[in-house]
């Protein structure tokens, strides 16, 4: 009876550290995980709509874009970067937040029209087809998952000459150490050959592995995103945010839009929200004007 009654206590006691493991918190200090969600949100969207600018301009608007988040929820860089520090020694519970955010996008994109990660609308033209199936977005961390893959099946509507365009934004969630990553794309054929293009990947923002399809029939379109940084006691991360696969046919590569076709149509700061609903705004739209318009108000002189 004694033993069975030790037995039964330490069973009591494992249950008890199994729960308490489970329902670690933040700490103060540190976002909640809702709050987390939502900032990760913006902030994404806030990094691909700054790569709309132009190339002198990029490193500005993607700090002003970024800071305009954090003013949004009330937080600094400062707290940010402890959250994420936070949360990337917690990966399941981050892991857990980018699922959500992969089913909020992918709601989002099927609520409207197909938009990129650019700005640049596709879907109106035959020529031009996104052609991915995977999540929006991919946690890859150096103590964890570090490479993700995807195949998928020959689309009948590639062309010899075509290009296919794998297009991504990378995100490094640390500061210390070498930033290290490879993205493949690999085009296989029916007579066991293949095209490869790869990319080194050392720094944030958007990536783009482009490779020409040959002249044999594809079987399949392949691709891998590897993480080679080495093994820490703090996990390194890396997101791949809103990728695409894009099929280009040839005539549609000669065939450049002007920037006057491809820009969407800003909001004036005072536009009301009766104008809002007649130009049919997209979420990315109204979140690039918000931020337009703090940026616009932070610029404004102090008297």
């Amino acid at each position: 009876m004694l033993l069975l009654s030790r037995r039964f206590s330490i069973i009591l006691c494992l249950s008890a550290l199994l729960l308490s493991a489970c329902s670690v918190r933040p700490p103060k200090g540190v976002l909640s995980q809702s709050k987390m969600e939502d900032v990760l949100y913006d902030y994404h969207l806030a990094q691909s709509l700054a790569q709309q600018t132009s190339t002198d301009s990029l490193a500005h608007y993607t700090l002003r874009y970024r800071q305009a988040v954090y003013e949004k929820y009330g937080i600094d860089e400062a707290t940010f970067q402890r959250s994420m520090e936070w949360y990337a020694r917690h990966t399941d519970k981050l892991s857990k937040i980018y699922d959500r955010l992969a089913e909020r996008y992918g709601e989002q994109q099927a609520g409207g029209p197909r938009v990129n990660a650019v700005g640049n609308k596709f879907g109106a033209s035959a020529d031009t087809a996104n052609l991915w199936q995977g999540p929006q977005f991919v946690l890859l961390s150096s103590q964890a998952s570090n490479r993700y893959t995807f195949t998928l099946p020959a689309d009948t509507a590639l062309h010899e000459g075509d290009l296919l365009q794998w297009r991504f934004f990378a995100e490094w969630f640390y500061h210390e150490g070498s930033r290290d990553a490879q993205a493949v794309l690999v085009v296989r054929y029916a007579n066991d050959s293949v095209g490869v293009a790869s990319q080194k990947l050392y720094g944030s923002g958007q990536q783009t592995v482009s490779l020409t399809v040959g002249r044999r029939q594809v079987v399949s379109i392949e691709g891998m995103l590897y993480q080679a940084t080495e093994w820490t006691a703090r996990p390194r991360m890396l997101v791949m945010a809103l990728p695409q696969l894009l099929r280009m046919h040839r005539k549609s590569l000669s065939e450049t839009p002007s920037p006057a076709e491809t820009a969407t149509p800003a909001v004036a700061p005072e536009a009301t929200s009766d104008t809002l609903r007649r130009l049919h705004l997209t979420p990315q739209q109204r979140i690039r004007d918000s931020l337009l318009r703090e940026d616009a108000r932070n610029r404004r002189p102090r008297h």
